[in-house]
C-alpha cells in the first residue's frame, strides 16, 4: 500500500518560504535585510511579465500588455533576475474567435502561438522616476483539497522605508483609464483609432 502525504500550509506561509529561496538575491538588490523590507500580497496584474521584455528582450508583438504592464514598463530603468534560476515562460495559444456558432463547432487542430507569459522567476526592477527597487514574484500553490487548481500569488517587495512611494506607484499603475474603447469581434481598440 503507498501512503501519499500532502502538506497544505496558509499562503502567507508559502510566500515566505518563497522568498527565503532568493533571500540573499532579494536583500542585495533591495540593500537591506528581508526583516526591513515589506510585501505587498495580491498584486492583481502579473507584473514580471514586463521582464520579457526588459530581460529577454522579447517584444510582445501580438499584444503589448495590460495597461498595468504597459505603465510600469516607463518607469524601469533596469531588469534583472537571479543567477542560476532561469526564467520559466508559459507558450500562450489564441481561443478560437467565431462569428458563427458554425464556426466555433468547427474542429481546428492547429493551435496558433500568440505570446509568452512570465510563469515563475523573481525579477527586479530598478526604477528610475520613483528612485527604488521592486522584487517582483509569482507563486503558484495549491489551495487544498477541495480545489484541485493551481492558484499564483502574485507579490512585490520593497525596502520599507519605501512603502509610501510603492503605494504611490501601486494607485498610478492601477487606476482607472479614461479612454473610450471600442469592443469588437477582433478585439477592443481606443476610440476612434
Amino acid at each position: 500500500m503507498t501512503t501519499h502525504l500532502f502538506e497544505f500550509v496558509a499562503r502567507p506561509m508559502l510566500i515566505r518560504r518563497a522568498l527565503a529561496e532568493h533571500q540573499t538575491w532579494i536583500e542585495e538588490k533591495l540593500g537591506v535585510p528581508l526583516s526591513d523590507a515589506i510585501i505587498f500580497d495580491r498584486v492583481d496584474k502579473n507584473l514580471p511579465q514586463v521582464g520579457l521584455e526588459k530581460v529577454l528582450a522579447l517584444t510582445d508583438i501580438v499584444r503589448t500588455g495590460t495597461p498595468e504592464q504597459r505603465r510600469l514598463r516607463t518607469f524601469v530603468a533596469e531588469a534583472d533576475v537571479p543567477p542560476n534560476y532561469p526564467p520559466m515562460l508559459r507558450l500562450r495559444h489564441n481561443a478560437p474567435k467565431a462569428d458563427s456558432l458554425a464556426a466555433l463547432l468547427q474542429q481546428d487542430d492547429e493551435q496558433k502561438f500568440t505570446r509568452f507569459e512570465w510563469v515563475d522567476c523573481p525579477i527586479s526592477f530598478r526604477l528610475h522616476y520613483y528612485d527604488l527597487t521592486l522584487v517582483a514574484v509569482n507563486v503558484a500553490y495549491m489551495a487544498g483539497l477541495p480545489t484541485q487548481k493551481e492558484f499564483v500569488a502574485r507579490i512585490l517587495v520593497a525596502r520599507r522605508d519605501c512603502a509610501s512611494r510603492v503605494a504611490e506607484l501601486l494607485k498610478l499603475l492601477y487606476r482607472r483609464s479614461r479612454t473610450p474603447r471600442q469592443c469588437t469581434l477582433s478585439g477592443d481598440r481606443p476610440l476612434g483609432s
